[in-house]
């Protein structure tokens, strides 16, 4: 290693900022403590007078502060990047969250869809999905106001997250429009599914007025050969038919339920 005069000497600084900069304190901990070994060998082979023992020391001061302000560097960097991971996880989930109530938006159907119809076909079991739409509503924010409106869509949203089971996905597919996507379940078990839903949102959910809002639902089972697109129109025309089944909403619901 060569004592304080030794043309490699100057290397170890290299080495201190490599190893602090790449190595967990973990590792960089003994490796400090072989390079202070190491460095002052040359205290106890050499007979070195104590201004060359000053100069050893002071250079192992200064190769350790390197280490220091590497390790710091670092950790500032990689605190930084975990904190623009977090904030790009946390955009990517905001961006498929309806913000008004707290459901799955639209993005966040379409890939939830497509992963149950990879995850069907792959485990050859069935999972259904229903549509709903809210009766009427298109004329509740023109009588009660924006406000008004907000409250029910919020409300309508609390019923659903009450109703389905854990493993059921509830979105806001659009303006009044609502969908649920459910594992493990064939078009009798989906019906079943619409109807409760319905029952929670006219129990649970009044207009200003006093009436109770109502949903009107259609259900589809995913077959083999579907696609996203195929499954989202047969719950489309069930939820159409439905719609025809009566002027009230609950009649629509109850035939949904029936089929």
């Amino acid at each position: 290693l060569g004592g304080t005069n030794a043309p490699y000497q100057e290397l170890f600084a290299l080495s201190v900022v490599y190893t602090a900069a790449v190595h967990p304190p973990r590792r960089l901990v003994p490796y400090l403590f072989a390079l202070i070994i190491a460095a002052s060998a040359p205290v106890v082979y050499a007979s070195l007078g104590s201004r060359e023992v000053a100069l050893v020391i002071t250079q192992l001061g200064i190769w350790i502060a390197l280490g220091a302000v590497a390790v710091l560097f670092v950790s500032v960097v990689r605190v930084q990047q975990l904190g623009l991971a977090a904030g790009e996880r946390a955009a990517r989930t905001q961006a498929r969250v309806d913000p008004l109530t707290g459901l799955g938006n639209r993005r966040a159907f379409d890939e939830t869809l497509g992963r149950a119809i990879a995850g069907a076909r792959r485990a050859d079991r069935p999972f259904a999905i229903v549509i709903g739409d809210l009766a009427g509503f298109k004329s509740v924010n023109d009588r009660f106001g924006h406000i008004e409106g907000d409250r029910c869509l919020r409300q309508v949203a609390d019923a659903l997250r009450e109703t389905v089971r854990g493993p059921d996905a509830c979105f806001r597919w659009g303006g009044d429009e609502f969908a649920l996507v459910l594992p493990a379940t064939d078009r009798t078990s989906a019906d079943r599914v619409a109807a409760r839903v319905s029952a929670a949102v006219e129990s649970g959910v009044a207009l200003p007025s006093g009436e109770p809002l109502r949903v009107r639902c259609g259900s589809a089972q995913f077959e083999e050969g579907m696609d996203p697109q195929t499954l989202v129109n047969a719950a489309d025309a069930a939820l159409i038919a439905a719609k025809g089944g009566g002027p009230g909403a609950g009649a629509a619901a109850s035939g949904a339920a029936d089929r």
